[in-house]
């Protein structure tokens, strides 16, 4: 299987690695589909279609390991100028460690790597009652930019945030995100 692997300095443990179109163990796809329903309740779950989604041409997938389990992973999508990053799952056992953040610094590093266009704007939904979450992503630069009345299956509302980064060819990569 074709891989990128990259260390985080900063925990000694944890690998990134990007899975590839080609083959993906199904180990690894069993233990993503056990930490969605970890995760996510029911209706924000891709389920059977988890593998078909992360694999498609313009999405990608970024999964965080400690040794051979399965931390957590980061799910996203990208057009020219944007980026989708539909999920971010942590195992419960690995959470307030760093991982969310690493996953989320390397997601966004893959979506400037491919854009066409800068400044990038990279998206996410959030269900506005995790508070974790919502912690993580404005600890790692994104901000409230929309609330969606009853975007989930089960009517509850999330709140979309956005980070702009600057352009991806430039040393940092970052701008600071317009205020709407």
């Amino acid at each position: 299987m074709a891989q990128a692997t990259m260390r985080l300095e900063a925990l000694a443990a944890p690998t990134f690695r990007m899975l590839s179109h080609f083959a993906s163990p199904p180990a690894t796809l069993g233990a993503l589909r056990a930490l969605e329903v970890e995760a996510f309740p029911e209706c924000e779950r891709l389920g059977a279609a988890f593998e078909s989604v992360a694999l498609q041409r313009t999405n990608g997938l970024l999964v965080a390991e400690v040794g051979d389990a399965l931390a957590g992973y980061l799910l996203y999508a990208r057009t020219a100028s944007s980026g989708i990053i539909t999920k971010v799952a942590v195992s419960s056992e690995y959470r307030r460690q760093g991982i969310g953040s690493a996953l989320l610094h390397h997601g966004v590093r893959q979506l400037a790597a491919h854009s066409r266009r800068a400044p990038l704007e990279v998206f996410l939904h959030v269900d506005p009652s995790r508070f974790g979450a919502l912690r993580l992503y404005e600890n790692n630069g994104f901000e409230p930019y929309q609330r969606i009345s009853r975007y989930y299956d089960d009517k509850r509302d999330a709140i979309l945030m956005r980070r702009i980064i600057g352009d991806p060819k430039s040393e940092s990569g970052e701008a600071s995100a317009r205020s709407v």
